[in-house]
């Protein structure tokens, strides 16, 4: 819990000094370096998706003969952590992106959070234009 707690500090700390954004680092590689100093736009974008591209929801407020919810019983990052519930209590840490969640272009994707609740990915299309409404 430590380690969780000092990534969201450097977290917020590099985002506050104009630096980039650690979980782009983790998804992109080297080559969001390049990305932050030629395609500005692009980056807060980037930035703006793993901030914005989901929401969590009442299990309640779902029409379950419609949505199909998942399980994230199976869910890990890139180095084969699994999903913690614990993590969403910070946004600015959280990477759904390397954690694979799948998501949809034209649809919302839910996974069942087994509390009552689930996360409800934007779909891709949705998030783009949500985006570009903003700016």
């Amino acid at each position: 819990m430590i380690l969780i707690f000092l990534a969201y500090v450097g977290t917020s700390f590099s985002q506050t000094n104009g630096q980039i954004d650690q979980r782009l680092k983790t998804n992109h590689g080297e080559s969001i370096n390049r990305i932050f100093e030629k395609q500005k736009s692009y980056y807060d974008f980037l930035v703006w998706e793993l901030n914005k591209g989901y929401e969590i929801v009442d299990m309640t407020t779902l029409d379950l003969n419609v949505v199909d919810v998942r399980s994230v019983q199976n869910i890990s990052n890139s180095n084969g952590e699994t999903f913690k519930l614990e993590l969403l209590e910070m946004p600015k840490v959280f990477n759904f992106i390397d954690f694979n969640f799948k998501r949809e272009k034209q649809t919302e994707v839910y996974y069942d959070l087994e509390n009552g609740t689930v996360i409800m990915f934007y779909s891709l299309r949705s998030v783009w234009n949500n985006y570009k409404e903003l700016k």
